[in-house]
């Protein structure tokens, strides 16, 4: 079957319904998403807090504007080595994107979110519209996705399910069209402009293999994720290759997450967290100052962790250092804020504490209790000597106030010495993969000689540009979340010829 559209969007996530219904309701276009799955929304449902800056939701608040100043901040962070112009739309368009959409849900809309930073923001980030918390159960992400999906009725954008893009003819320079397969068998979209906004490609092994090949051994230690969606298989690659784009491939990174102890205990996640105890790989040794994740950023620590055998990691710990988390917990209180990755109260008593962790221990997998060490390391299946060696010298190293093997402050050196002794398997999570082609300030796709591909557009987790990979770490200058919403906006503004160009304050 062959069928006609002025505009495709491949993919049906946050990026490719924003393009969708901004490039209908804009120029009037008739648009077609393409979407390989069931539903609509990919990954964008399940975000919440975002980046916006200079909308008029944050003006009427009287919020801070600090764009100039991040933006000075995050360009010097990836030492200038993206485009500034690209920077400047994409962080820019956060604030238009916002706007945008409270002109077609209703002005009401905007009194569902509050204020607030993104997740991972200091108090240098933009305060703005933030709506739920990590997680996205009722986040921004999904009340974006409802309600754009009813959009796409609105406006006449047709939504085609269980249609896997898998290639694309282009004509003098330009896409001409593009082939899915479907239910019914091949479909054809011929088309005047595309917009490839196709996602992650984490369950693309031939990649995987090129740029990290760890990653591979490493899949089996991660937890459930979204960001691990099968579908997520890199198909941006067979619709632009044709084209001859520009892949980024110095920057395509993979951000890990870990060590990540979920349970629906309290003692879990506190041990996890916890500075007392140690957390060993595979190969029953130590590897970093412990606890990884407060220490270095949950993202940071998950690299970490992945480059250990088979990204597997242990964490260890007995009645002692239980006991001196708990006081510790009480002579130094946290402040209470709702990131999920905040571990929640302690118990109050040491006795309350060993037997919410007997409780997991006898209920929950991938957490294990022994009376010795040699018991424990027999039960998680790491080698007793090598394990009761490693103990032994982090005890040594207790006693004379020096570790010397991973240089943990003396005040967190209490010794492993005191049963019942615990061990968690810790997971390994994802945010996914990200990177592909290049893109120019309106989100067209780059050739490899630097000219432009004038009706190819590319968004979202496959476009390149807003990040770059220092040493494996994706070091980024906008969210995904925000980077989505704005690069759909972008190119859904672009390709009706009204594209979004810097702006400045004093301009409309």
């Amino acid at each position: 079957m062959t069928i006609k559209y002025d505009v495709a969007v491949i993919g049906g996530g946050g990026s490719g319904l924003v393009a969708a219904v901004r490039a209908a309701q804009l120029g009037g276009k008739k648009v077609v998403i393409l979407e390989k799955s069931g539903r609509t929304g990919g990954g964008m449902v399940m975000a919440s807090t975002m980046r916006t800056f200079r909308s008029k939701w944050q003006e009427e608040k009287n919020l801070p504007d600090v764009t100039d100043m991040y933006l000075r901040k995050v360009m010097q962070d990836t030492y200038w080595r993206l485009d500034p112009e690209l920077v400047g739309n994409a962080i820019l368009a956060t604030g238009k994107f916002f706007d945008w959409f409270l002109d077609l849900a209703g002005k009401e809309a905007g009194e569902k979110f509050r204020i607030g930073r993104y997740v991972f923001d200091d108090e240098n980030g933009p305060l703005g519209p933030q709506m739920g918390g990590p997680g996205g159960v009722t986040g921004g992400g999904r009340f974006f996705m409802d309600t754009l999906r009813e959009k796409c009725k609105d406006y006449g954008v047709d939504i085609l399910l269980k249609h896997r893009v898998k290639d694309a003819e282009y004509k003098d320079g330009k896409i001409s069209a593009v082939i899915a397969d479907s239910p019914s068998g091949e479909v054809k979209v011929l088309c005047d402009s595309a917009i490839v906004a196709c996602g992650s490609w984490i369950n693309n092994d031939e990649i995987m293999k090129e740029i990290c090949p760890q990653f591979l051994n490493a899949k089996k230690s991660i937890g459930p994720s979204a960001h691990m969606n099968p579908n997520y298989t890199g198909d941006g690659f067979s619709i632009t290759k044709k084209a001859n784009v520009k892949y980024d491939k110095s920057n395509y990174t993979l951000r890990m997450m870990g060590p990540m102890v979920m349970s629906k205990y309290v003692m879990p996640p506190n041990m996890g967290d916890s500075p007392f105890s140690i957390a060993v790989n595979k190969s029953s040794k130590r590897y970093a100052c412990e606890p990884t994740q407060p220490r270095m950023g949950i993202f940071d620590s998950g690299l970490v962790m992945m480059e250990q055998p088979d990204g597997a990691v242990y964490i260890i710990f007995d009645k002692n250092t239980i006991e001196a988390q708990i006081k510790d917990a009480k002579e130094n209180p946290k402040k209470e804020d709702d990131n999920i990755f905040t571990p929640p109260p302690l118990p109050e008593t040491l006795v309350e504490a060993i037997e919410d962790m007997d409780n997991a221990a006898q209920n929950e997998a991938d957490i294990y209790k022994a009376d010795t060490i040699e018991k424990l390391a027999e039960e998680i299946g790491l080698d007793a000597f090598i394990l009761s060696e490693t103990i032994s010298e982090y005890n040594a190293g207790c006693e004379a106030g020096f570790d010397k093997k991973c240089f943990k402050e003396s005040k967190y050196l209490v010794p492993i010495n005191e049963g019942p002794f615990y061990a968690i398997k810790a997971k390994l999570g994802t945010d996914g993969a990200f990177g592909g082609v290049l893109v120019n300030p309106n989100m067209l796709a780059y050739r490899e000689d630097g000219s432009i591909v004038d009706n190819l557009y590319v968004t979202g987790d496959f476009a390149s540009g807003r990040f770059v990979n220092m040493g494996g770490v994706k070091v980024q200058v906008l969210n995904d979340m925000s980077w989505a919403l704005a690069g759909g906006f972008i190119a859904g503004s672009d390709v009706c010829k009204r594209g979004v160009k810097y702006w400045h304050k004093s301009t409309n």
